[in-house]
């Protein structure tokens, strides 16, 4: 066989291989990047859906903190307003004392009043009962007089004016009686009074400083409220730079997802090309194996036809390149992941070299049909095999590489059978692809 038909025969080979390493990388690419471009189109929604949280999470601080700001200003007033209270407070208690104080000397002076109404009633009484005597001494004298007769005429008169003055101080002493009996009751109404306004201030002093106690707990609690307020105030304010830092990333991230969607969209139509480009590939190795085909045609029944040596050269390299092609078989069901497998009978090295190589031997015809059938099976397992492993079915892919093993068996048997019957032709001095 000449060195340019086996140079093509490479050359269509590695073309093959090329255009299934070029069309797995291809696909592959193709889903990446179209998973890239769900998770990135994700990716941005969240990152969109963020900024929106983020930016309501800032409102609503600031709404937060403006509240804060205004219950702090009121707090403040009510502090002032409750200062100003506790001075008037303050100011009321020392009314309140003076009060206190002159109630005190009010009822010292009433009380004194009462006494002295006390010693009038009672010279009142005592003049009231001198005036009693006096009148019966009068009535006694008047008597004595009228028993003198005409001696006692002038004293009877002077005893009679003594009468009617006692008579006259006896109804002036009943009006005084009368008018101390007044001053005695308005004076102790009037201690009682002031007694009542005693006890009324001192429980008023009582309330007020219950009030000035509660008014100042008041004031601490309101002073701790408008520092918790601050501390409040100064999270806030963290939290609004943070969530403002948050905004920043997110706006980056926003745009870094679409450079990363316009990125994997980018990649997504290189693929896309690859894979175009890879049919092209695979256009030119159809279009290059007939030219093998028919270059191997014509020199059939030449000195340059394939020799019997180097068919079965090529038949070893075949089982070779089988064993390696089952290994990678069994590295995607163990692993369940696709790697470049052919799946063309066709268009594998050995692929190629059967069907460039037309048979008329006959003692080898049905030998060489049975390898071609058995080996294009085998090659179509590889698509079964694809398809399970996007569905994770490791119990078919187990049966299916258990079939391919059989299958395997079966090649390399009737290779091997094939391989005896040329090297017996060799033998026997003849070449069977130069007859």
């Amino acid at each position: 066989m000449s060195d340019a038909t086996k140079k093509l025969m490479d050359i269509n080979a590695d073309l093959s291989d090329l255009d299934v390493k070029l069309t797995s990388m291809s696909y592959k690419l193709i889903d990446f990047s179209e998973d890239i471009s769900s998770l990135s189109q994700s990716n941005l929604a969240i990152v969109q859906q963020t900024t929106a949280i983020m930016n309501q999470v800032n409102e609503t601080i600031s709404t937060t903190s403006e509240a804060l700001n205004q219950l702090s200003e009121t707090s403040s007033d009510l502090i002032k307003k409750n200062d100003d209270s506790l001075e008037q407070i303050k100011e009321i208690n020392s009314l309140k004392e003076d009060v206190l104080r002159y109630a005190g000397i009010m009822n010292d002076q009433i009380s004194k009043l009462v006494e002295m109404a006390n010693n009038v009633y009672n010279i009142v009484n005592g003049v009231s009962a001198i005036a009693e005597q006096t009148n019966l001494l009068a009535l006694n004298a008047s008597i004595e007089a009228a028993r003198a007769g005409e001696n006692g005429r002038g004293f009877a008169v002077v005893a009679e004016e003594i009468r009617k003055l006692a008579d006259d101080t006896k109804k002036n002493l009943e009006g005084m009686t009368g008018f101390v009996d007044n001053i005695q009751n308005a004076a102790q109404d009037g201690q009682q009074s002031m007694e009542n306004t005693i006890n009324s201030t001192k429980t008023m002093s009582e309330k007020l400083e219950l009030i000035n106690k509660t008014m100042q707990e008041n004031a601490k609690m309101l002073n701790k409220t408008i520092f918790d307020i601050q501390s409040i105030d100064q999270s806030i304010n963290g939290i609004r730079n943070a969530v403002n830092e948050i905004n920043q990333a997110m706006e980056y991230s926003s745009q870094d997802a679409e450079k990363l969607s316009s990125f994997t969209q980018s990649i997504h139509e290189d693929a896309l090309k690859s894979a175009e480009q890879a049919t092209q590939i695979a256009n030119i190795d159809e279009r290059l194996s007939d030219i093998v085909k028919e270059l191997m045609g014509s020199l059939k029944g030449s000195t340059n036809a394939i020799s019997n040596e180097e068919f079965i050269e090529t038949l070893e390299k075949a089982k070779t390149a089988h064993r390696l092609w089952m290994s990678n078989l069994k590295m995607i069901v163990d692993e369940i992941k696709i790697y470049p497998l052919q799946t063309n009978g066709a268009k594998c090295a050995f692929g190629h070299f059967y069907n460039a190589l037309d048979i008329t031997y006959p003692d080898l015809i049905e030998d060489w049909k049975t390898l071609g059938q058995y080996h294009n099976e085998l090659h179509s397992v590889a698509e079964e095999v694809n398809k399970h492993v996007q569905d994770k079915n490791t119990l078919k892919l187990k049966e299916i590489y258990e079939a391919a093993l059989n299958q395997s068996k079966k090649i390399f048997e009737t290779m091997d059978v094939i391989i005896g019957k040329v090297s017996k032709k060799t033998e026997e001095g003849v070449n069977i692809f130069r007859i």
